[in-house]
């Protein structure tokens, strides 16, 4: 029981290590900066200043990084100077916090001022002894300390190949997608039904192999969001999030046309079922090996249309039977593949709406 909880939470610690990383150099830098070369007695608020900054831009853009130090900044503010007029206390602390949510709403409206002013009014109000002496310069140039640090840190400390992780990813869901599409034709093709069905539950792991890339992408993308160098990833890493629902559901309907099949194969196999799915596996083979590329572009949509298009012709020649909804799925699956390369510079080669390419060529 312990094993099963405790190894995938030191896997996942480990793939966020560069996070881990940044928070224990910000902390550490800023501490530095304030104690040891500005010479500060207590220079707790610069690394304080830096984990929260850090920790609370994580996966946030350049502007929601710059409320949370705003954010900082109102409730040293305001917890500065209310303490030399009202002095310590409980019910001090109480007023402080409330006055500082009020000010930080007032503000920008947004929860994440809000989070950080009380946040730092409690860390003036409890953690300073002799905060009621007066307003201390020391504060304010800790605070400055840690927010720069926390910006440069969190834009510079960074894995040289932030995509590798998605790129491993990647090539797992292209590779099961391809022995599922490598099987399914081949048993579609001999009128097997247990082996096409069998090509359909091998989808299952392409399922859960998208899972971990929307993973990955997920958490590259808290890495990099405002990096510096990292611009062309983060466009990349949006597409890969765009396009992973659109994936999701042409792995889906591939599993139900397969499955539709696998209970059709005594029907005589209305023409273009293997074109549309040979067509299918090249859009599909394409757009993984286009989608974690800065500078791709998708060659797959072409593959798609075509898949559309056999897909079309097996629905209007076959009798309405399973052999009409395994076309019909296909014909899904190819849509979804379209719409997945309408993000990003994979723009220019989709179609301008979801049926495009439906027609016969």
């Amino acid at each position: 029981m312990a094993d099963g909880w405790l190894k995938p939470r030191l896997v996942a610690t480990w793939a966020d290590r560069w996070i881990v990383l940044q928070i224990g150099a910000a902390a550490g830098l800023a501490w530095f900066i304030a104690g040891a070369v500005l010479g500060q007695a207590n220079a707790f608020f610069a690394p304080a200043a830096a984990v929260l900054v850090v920790s609370g831009s994580i996966g946030k853009q350049v502007r929601q990084t710059a409320e949370l130090i705003v954010g900082v900044a109102v409730g040293l503010i305001l917890a500065d100077g209310l303490v030399r007029l009202i002095g310590r206390g409980p019910l001090q602390l109480a007023l402080v916090v409330i006055l500082a949510a009020s000010l930080a709403l007032v503000v920008s409206g947004g929860r994440m001022v809000l989070n950080q002013a009380t946040t730092t009014a409690v860390l003036i109000l409890a953690l300073y002894p002799h905060a009621g002496g007066g307003i201390f310069w020391e504060r304010w140039i800790d605070a400055l300390i840690g927010a720069g640090v926390a910006l440069v840190i969190r834009a510079v400390v960074e894995p040289r190949q932030p995509l590798r992780a998605v790129r491993r990813a990647a090539d797992a869901v292209h590779d099961r997608l391809g022995e599922a599409f490598e099987g399914g034709t081949a048993a579609v093709r001999n009128a097997d039904p247990a082996a096409t069905l069998a090509a359909a539950e091998r989808l299952h792991p392409a399922e859960a192999a998208l899972k971990v890339l929307s993973e990955e992408t997920t958490r590259a993308a808290h890495l990099v969001s405002i990096g510096l160098l990292h611009h062309r990833t983060r466009l990349t890493l949006a597409r890969v999030d765009a396009a992973a629902p659109h994936l999701r559901r042409a792995i889906d309907n591939l599993h139900q046309a397969l499955r539709h099949e696998s209970a059709a194969l005594g029907v005589p196999l209305a023409p273009g079922l293997l074109d549309a799915m040979a067509a299918l596996d090249r859009a599909s083979d394409d757009l993984l090996r286009d989608l974690v590329n800065p500078a791709g572009t998708w060659h797959g949509a072409q593959a798609a249309r075509q898949a559309q298009a056999w897909a079309g012709r097996a629905e209007r020649a076959a009798p309405p039977t399973a052999t009409t909804a395994v076309a019909g799925h296909l014909h899904a699956a190819a849509g979804q593949l379209l719409l997945a390369g309408r993000h990003g510079p994979f723009a220019e080669n989709a179609p301008t709406g979801p049926t495009a390419g439906c027609n016969d060529s």
